[in-house]
This record gives C-alpha cells, sequence and structure tokens, in this order.
C-alpha cells in the first residue's frame, strides 16, 4: 500500500513538473513565434517631437556613491533631455545619504534628494515619499545599480504617444553572465522574462510590473497612492493594480535600449533576492487583486504567476547547495 502511494505521488509530481515545464517553454519562446510577434514586442521608431517630461526616482539603500553616481551620470545623459532625477533614501542610512547629497549638489539643476523619515522602512515607502516631489507627466523608476540606455527615454516617449499607454515596462538585462554557473541562469531567466514572457503576460492584460525601468503616468499613479507600502513586490502588486481596472500596460524591448544591471554575486544572495520575490508574488496573490480581473484567462495567468514561484522557495536553496 505504501510503494502504491508514493508511486502515485511521484507520478503526480512528475506530471506537476511537466506542466510547469511545458507552460515555461511556451512563455518563453512566444516573441518569436512570427514575423508579426516579433514586431509586436519591440518598441516603435523615435520620430515624434519630445512631449512628455520624466521624473525618475532611484531608491538607493546602502549603496556606494559609485555606483550611485554611475547611474546618475547615465540617466542624465538621455537623449530625450536631462529628466528631474530624484535620489530616494532613509535618514537611517547616513553614509548613503550623504552620497546622495554630494551627487546632487554636482548636478543641483537636475538631482535632488528625498530623505524618507518614517520609522518603518522599505522601498514602497521611500517610493512614495519620492513621490511628492515629482512635477513630470510621466514617473520612472531606475535602481541605484542600473545603467540605463542614452536613447530609452526617447523611445519610452514615443512608446507612450502612440499607444496611449497609462505605463510602460522596458527591459532590464543582467551582463555579468560569465562570472558563475549561477549567473548564467540568472541572465537567461532575465532576458526571456522581458523579451518574451512579459509581452504574453501583456496580450492576456495581466502584467506584473517589475522594479526598475518601469514608467507610469504621474496623475494616475498619484490617483492609485503610489505603491502598496506592506507589500514585498510593490511593483508586482502595481501592476497587479493596473491590470484590475483596466488601464493599459504596454511591454515593449529592443536590445539596445535595455537597462543594464548585474545578478547578485553570491548563492546566499541569489536565494535571499529569490525568495523575497516568491513570497512578494504570494502576497499579492493573496490580496486578491488579481481574482477581479476582467477576462478569465489573465485570471489564470495572474494565478500561475502568484503560486508558482512558491515552489521555488523550498527547492532552490537546496539545489544551489547541490551544485556548490
Amino acid at each position: 500500500m505504501f510503494a502504491a502511494l508514493v508511486t502515485l505521488a511521484s507520478v503526480a509530481i512528475s506530471l506537476a513538473l511537466t506542466l510547469i515545464a511545458v507552460f515555461s517553454l511556451y512563455l518563453n519562446t512566444y516573441a518569436w513565434w512570427s514575423p508579426d510577434t516579433r514586431r509586436r514586442t519591440r518598441y516603435g521608431t523615435a520620430a515624434h517631437r519630445s512631449h512628455l517630461t520624466f521624473s525618475l526616482i532611484v531608491p538607493c539603500r546602502h549603496e556606494s556613491e559609485e555606483v550611485m553616481e554611475a547611474t546618475i551620470r547615465a540617466l542624465l545623459a538621455q537623449s530625450h533631455g536631462a529628466p528631474q532625477i530624484i535620489i530616494s533614501v532613509g535618514h537611517d542610512d547616513p553614509d548613503t545619504t550623504g552620497a546622495a547629497r554630494r551627487i546632487a549638489a554636482r548636478y543641483p539643476h537636475h538631482a535632488q534628494v528625498s530623505v524618507d523619515r518614517h520609522s518603518t522602512k522599505s522601498k514602497p515607502v521611500q517610493l512614495n515619499t519620492s513621490l511628492e516631489l515629482c512635477t513630470g507627466d510621466v514617473v520612472g523608476i531606475f535602481d541605484a545599480e542600473s545603467i540605463a540606455a542614452p536613447h530609452l527615454l526617447r523611445h519610452i516617449d514615443t512608446t507612450f504617444a502612440i499607444t496611449g499607454a497609462d505605463a510602460v515596462q522596458g527591459a532590464v538585462q543582467l551582463v555579468n553572465y560569465q562570472d558563475s554557473w549561477y549567473a548564467l541562469r540568472d541572465c537567461f531567466e532575465y532576458f526571456t522574462w522581458f523579451r518574451s514572457r512579459l509581452h504574453n503576460q501583456a496580450r492576456r492584460g495581466f502584467i506584473p510590473l517589475g522594479g526598475t525601468t518601469v514608467f507610469v503616468r504621474r496623475e494616475l499613479l498619484t490617483q492609485l497612492g503610489g505603491w502598496d507600502p506592506d507589500c514585498l513586490a510593490e511593483d508586482c502588486d502595481l501592476g497587479v493594480r493596473l491590470s484590475t481596472l483596466g488601464h493599459k500596460v504596454v511591454v515593449a524591448y529592443a536590445p539596445e535600449l535595455v537597462t543594464r544591471e548585474e545578478t547578485p554575486d553570491s548563492i546566499p544572495g541569489l536565494v535571499r533576492q529569490r525568495t523575497r520575490w516568491a513570497l512578494g508574488f504570494m502576497q499579492v496573490y493573496a490580496k486578491g487583486d488579481g481574482r477581479v480581473i476582467p477576462t478569465r484567462r489573465a485570471r489564470l495567468l495572474a494565478r500561475w504567476t502568484g503560486q508558482v514561484p512558491g515552489s521555488g522557495v523550498a527547492l532552490g536553496p537546496s539545489m544551489c547547495g547541490v551544485r556548490r
């Protein structure tokens, strides 16, 4: 009897893993199905005159001045024109705050510092504090270690104009694929996520936005109350709320317009990052917003996105341990 139960459980697990693998393959290859699909997943030609202004928030915590300034310089070098840049820090992080003030002093006409003084610290709390200072038509978010492509904002402006989007998600690409076996795997996952999977989800009407290179019309973001201060995946949560309310979210990709970042430099760092993401996705799903998305396919996709990442919480550390 026990042997039969073990066999049945093994078959069930195998079928479940096969289903996950097949559906993941479907999502990962969506962008290459046809010439029309490849065309629809790219940016439009940036031919019209720029008409939107941008406020870019750079949330920083325990970051080096060198890393932060490299990010700020890339944002100031945009061919669209220099945006308003808000360096977001917490009052309990004096080293980063000091670095932010020195950087802002070097670029006084374009950069300013937002200091969050709430007792409870989190990225969404910092973002909401910074949102109060934004004056641009569109609010964009860039991680402290992000290097934006020089023509990115010009193409984002065009995308808003030709699609009538309420939010636009740009692409991120990890670049340190030669550092380790898990860095290579991480880089490939980012590539398929931003090059293919998100475009499929946009077509279905359910977009879990990323935490960087994401742009939202400021008036709409303010009406929504900004980011959920208690959410571990505030970026995903914002995308779910936009999807639920029927707002148009566009995802665009071009290899020359990706924002460059690096994967965590250690297995423990990678595990902490992925655990937070998985728990955050499950937290967003538990809130129930995804269950009221208008279409059945989008609701099923929301359930998949919210629940399947949780399987990696337990498997991830053990898999890393096996391969070390």
